[in-house]
């Protein structure tokens, strides 16, 4: 601020302090001067002049008890016109002997000070004139003396009288130059105090200019006159190559927006210099044309009578890129919940969806429009109510994060019933608990689980009907041997037929079992491997989603991410690889003529068997070289290959090892399967594969593997040999058509 209105507004209360004391002053000695007049009118008769006089006195009397209402040019003004009263009945009444000219050089230099030096010079001027018209008059006895010139000057009052007016004068001369020297020196005192402070001002404002960590820019005539270092250092460049340049010359040609940047800077600076102050971001170029995006903030301020807009500049390239990486990151992890194919859903304790990913619509028929709605159409059905809430309570009141895995029923929008399998996991957002539910629409798989159990059934019902029939048929042919025991030839023709009808029995027993267990075997075995195919696919893509945003991001090299990816990786092939064998085992038809490769089937029987294999029984594989191919079907080949594998497997009680042998001869393809286990005794080796013959304890075997076995052989015209000894193992050698290249 300006310390010019500060010593005007001294000076001018200076001025009425000295006006207001001349008043009371020169009103104690007009009350004097009053006194000797009153005596010198009585010795000299000029009452008429004294009357004049006393009116004019009374009158400053009046103005110096009122002086408060009066400005201090109106005092002044009735004072001079009060005093040229007194000075002109003085010259009238005492010519040249009159004391009240000793007032001129008083009045004069009051009107100077107070008023102006050029209006002290005119009422000096005024006053001068009146004594000098009344010299003349008196000079050519126009005017003359009423009293006796030399009585008067010998009579003590008159130099009383003129002592006052000296007194007066004087005084108000010394009192005027002692306020003026005071207030000269206080106000030298405040400049220099000013100054002093204006110094520390600026000083402290140059530290906070310099020691800021923003860019701060001052545009004068929206040019850049002067910056701090920071700004020296974001631009990358020098003092003088910024200064006296526009804004928009650090700029590229075009804003992000589109915009023109001198076009924008031009309607910017106008919005400024009307006042309205301007927040916005705004994209420069270093002067080694690399672009950063700043935070600006535009105000008017006024430093020593200019105008200035002043700039402040915040690099926020970081933090701009930071929010873009955010964004990306969002918009990733909203597209993976997006495509995940299981009803994701995040709802408060009050129950209303926060949030829910698109299968919670598709499957469910709720909007978001539903949300906030708590007695929504789609809900929980009546009769698993009970059990959902009771394990949201067990969740809320317990440490766990999660629930366990829960099944219940589901009413859709439409009045639909789905089956769900999820869990309910506590999530907090912005400090507030949260709950996450991730369920799966499983209602094909309970279809599954029905129609399986109902064949269970269906099979348990009709061995039980065919096991009734035989043991009547066997009652009925035991009766009619007993009555015709004594016919021998009869009886020997019709044991014979009895017996072909039961091996014929036995026969389509077997097969009724093995294809109704098959049957149900292919459900199970299709149904597993779908829904392990399901999840295997998640697992796919997330390990695809890692890849991408590790290599996005410059991670892949890591030696640990790396054997990370590479174990899901291998963990999802080793699952396929199950999954595919599952796929081949669970086939079913009759056709024969499919191309077998023999290797691929001794391998994908490993793969289902691995869990019962692994940690107890180690495979060696001696294969030749090259494929082999038969032509056969290949489901029934996988069920002959693990039945000798698993009669191989549970021949060996502890540890023990399997050789799997291929080898071609000629026309056919032989393929041994060899264990170290118990062996099979001699009596019981031509007996292994008839129907329901078994050496393992009740319960354990139903006698129809083998027998099974030696049914598919049959069927793709091969043979099977078995070799074994005691303690030492056994050798199953199986030699098969092969397939010849067209």
């Amino acid at each position: 601020m300006s310390s010019k209105p500060i010593v005007q507004k001294s000076f001018e209360q200076l001025k009425g302090k000295i006006t207001d004391y001349i008043l009371v002053s020169v009103s104690v000695f007009a009350a004097l001067s009053a006194i000797l007049g009153f005596f010198r009118a009585g010795s000299y008769g000029n009452w008429q002049l004294y009357q004049w006089q006393l009116t004019a006195i009374a009158v400053f009397f009046g103005i110096t008890f009122f002086r408060k209402r009066f400005s201090g040019a109106a005092k002044i003004y009735l004072v001079v016109a009060i005093i040229a009263v007194i000075y002109i009945t003085g010259l009238l009444g005492f010519g040249f002997f009159a004391a009240a000219k000793l007032l001129i050089t008083g009045v004069s230099l009051l009107v100077a000070f107070v008023l102006s030096y050029r209006k002290g010079l005119v009422t000096l001027a005024v006053f001068l004139f009146l004594y000098l018209l009344f010299g003349f008059l008196f000079s050519v006895g126009l005017l003359e003396n009423s009293f006796d010139a030399q009585a008067y000057s010998q009579g003590f009052s008159a130099w009383l009288n003129d002592a006052v007016v000296i007194f007066l004068a004087s005084f108000g001369v010394m009192y005027i130059g002692y306020y003026f020297s005071k207030a000269l020196t206080e106000n030298f005192k405040s400049l220099e105090n000013k100054h002093i402070e204006l110094a520390d001002n600026e000083n402290k404002y140059r530290t906070l200019f310099d020691s800021s960590n923003d860019a701060i820019i001052l545009i004068r005539d929206n040019r850049y006159f002067d910056c701090n270092e920071i700004t020296l250092t974001m631009f990358k460049c020098s003092r003088d190559y910024i200064m006296n340049r526009e804004p928009h010359e650090f700029s590229p040609e075009f804003q992000p927006d589109g915009i023109n940047s001198a076009e924008k800077a031009k309607e910017i600076f106008n919005l400024v210099s009307n006042g309205i102050p301007q927040i916005f971001d705004w994209q420069h170029i270093k002067e080694n044309g690399e672009l950063f995006d700043v935070s600006v903030s535009l105000n008017v301020i006024q430093l020593k009578q200019t105008t200035y807009v002043q700039a402040v500049l915040r690099d926020i390239t970081a933090s701009k890129e930071a929010a873009r990486r955010i964004e990306e990151s969002d918009e990733r992890y909203k597209k993976l919940v997006e495509s995940f194919p299981d009803i994701i859903m995040l709802s408060n304790l009050e129950g209303h969806i926060v949030y829910g990913n698109k299968h919670l619509e598709t499957i469910t028929g709720i909007t978001p429009a539903d949300y906030k709605v708590l007695n929504r159409k789609a809900t929980v059905h009546p009769d698993d109510l009970p059990v959902v809430r009771a394990e949201l309570v067990k969740l809320l009141s317990g440490s766990n994060t999660h629930s366990e895995m829960i099944e219940n029923r589901f009413i859709d929008v439409w009045g639909k019933v789905h089956w769900f399998s999820g869990t309910i996991s506590k999530v907090y957002l912005n400090g507030q608990l949260h709950l996450q539910t991730v369920s799966r629409d499983i209602t094909e798989r309970k279809k599954i689980e029905e129609e399986l159990e109902k064949y269970k059934n269906s099979l348990e019902e009709l061995i039980r009907e065919r096991t009734y029939e035989l043991e009547v048929t066997n009652e009925e042919l035991l009766a009619t041997n007993d009555e015709l025991f004594a016919k021998n030839e009869l009886i020997r023709v019709q044991n014979i037929d009895l017996q072909r009808t039961m091996e014929k029995l036995k026969k389509a027993q077997v097969q009724l079992i093995q294809a109704e267990k098959m049957a149900s075997l292919g459900v199970l075995t299709a149904g597993v491997a779908h829904e392990i195919n399901n999840p295997l696919n998640f697992i796919m893509g997330g390990y695809e989603g890692l890849l991408a945003h590790f290599t996005e991001n410059g991670l892949t090299e890591n030696s640990d991410i790396q054997f990370l990816l590479s174990t899901i990786k291998a963990g999802v092939d080793r699952a396929t690889e199950i999954v595919c064998g599952l796929g081949r085992f669970s086939r079913s038809t009759e056709n024969f003529s499919e191309n077998c490769n023999i290797h691929t089937v001794l391998d994908d029987c490993l793969l289902v068997l691995n869990s019962s294999l692994k940690n107890r029984i180690t495979v060696e594989k001696q294969y030749i070289t090259n494929s082999v191919m038969v032509m056969g079907n290949i489901g029934k080949l996988n069920q002959l290959f693990i039945n000798f594998i698993i009669n191989a497997s549970q021949a060996i009680e502890k540890e023990g090892i399997i050789i799997l042998k291929t080898e071609v001869d000629n026309d056919f393809v032989t393929v041994e399967i060899t264990d170290n286990g118990a062996g099979i005794s001699a009596e019981n080796l031509n007996r292994i594969t008839e129907p329901f013959f078994t050496t393992k304890a009740p319960g354990s075997g139903t006698g129809i593997g083998l027998y099974i076995c030696h049914s598919i052989i049959t069927e793709h015209l091969g043979t099977m040999h078995f070799t074994s000894k005691i303690d030492k193992g056994t050798t199953v050698t199986v030699k098969l058509p092969k397939k010849h290249n067209a």
